[in-house]
């Protein structure tokens, strides 16, 4: 597959990444179809900080480093994960 035509999958990759990461860094638990609930939130923070197979499958996939995806959500540098985001997908892009 050529660059151009992994970017969608990039794309995704990083969606899942980003939910993940939000929902292990939701402060308030619902149990309603649009919240986070508890297990979900441990779920999340497990998957991203045990750094396991599918985890970095994942961050391959969206170009990532999973040990450095997983160390800095637990040192506390991913907290604006939609601005980070969009800085990895406008490098996805070809932009600076």
């Amino acid at each position: 597959m050529s660059q151009a035509e992994l970017i969608p999958f990039r794309k995704l990759a990083l969606a899942v990444i980003s939910l993940a990461i939000r929902d292990a860094q939701a402060s308030g638990f619902s149990t309603g179809s649009s919240g986070t609930s508890a297990q979900q939130k441990r779920a999340a923070t497990s998957w991203i900080t045990d750094c396991n197979r599918d985890f970095k499958v994942w961050c391959d996939v969206a170009g990532l480093d999973p040990e450095y995806i997983s160390e800095a959500f637990i040192a506390g540098r991913l907290r604006n994960v939609s601005y980070t985001l969009r800085g990895w997908d406008r490098r996805l892009a070809g932009a600076p």
